[in-house]
Formats: structure tokens, sequence, C-alpha cells
């Protein structure tokens, strides 16, 4: 049995599950906003790039919404060709981790 350091996934598999993840995302989130599950201020938590920009309300905030995990595989994608894929999720996590707390800074009025 070879080390677990050893396992080799292929940057396919790493595609597909990075947009099925992201679609799987997307549509939970809009399903848990549209039908009003969370509240106003858990809204950071799915969509930061919406609080962010201050598109709430409006046309443009629906199409960030669309496009914010999809956005964030393709960047996985991209950066997995490069790096190692445990350093691209990482720093990944942590800009969605900072996007969070930007929203929630935002949302908070502070």
């Amino acid at each position: 049995m070879p080390p677990l350091n050893q396992h080799k996934i292929s940057r396919r598999s790493y595609t597909i599950w990075a947009f099925s993840l992201s679609i799987v995302a997307t549509v939970v989130g809009y399903y848990q906003i549209g039908a009003k599950i969370f509240p106003p201020m858990h809204l950071v938590l799915w969509f930061p790039s919406i609080a962010i920009t201050g598109t709430l309300d409006s046309e443009p905030g629906v199409m960030l919404m669309f496009t914010q995990f999809p956005l964030l595989a393709l960047l996985f994608v991209i950066g997995i060709r490069r790096w190692a894929p445990l350093a691209v999720f990482s720093a990944i996590a942590f800009a969605y981790g900072l996007m969070v707390f930007i929203a929630w800074t935002i949302a908070k009025g502070g």
C-alpha cells in the first residue's frame, strides 16, 4: 500500500469536483436565500461579493450570486496547473474568509 501522501488525483478529477461543488453551492445558496430560510445577515456567509459591492437588491447582485462560486472554481482549476491543490485551496479559502469578514463588517455597519 502506498503512503498516503503519494495518492495522485488527476487534474480532470479536481476540475469535475470543483465545478460540481460550485454548482451545488450556488443552487443551495440561491434556494436558501430565495426561500428566506436565512436572515439577511447570513447572506454574507453565502455570497459576500453581494454585500461588498452593495448590490443586494438589484440585478447585478443576482448575477454576482450566480457567478461567484463558478469563478472560485475556475480560479482553483487554473491554480492547480501550477501549484499543489492544497495550496490553491488554502489560498482561495483564505480569500473567501477575508471576503466574508469584510462583508460581515459592512453589513454590521462598522
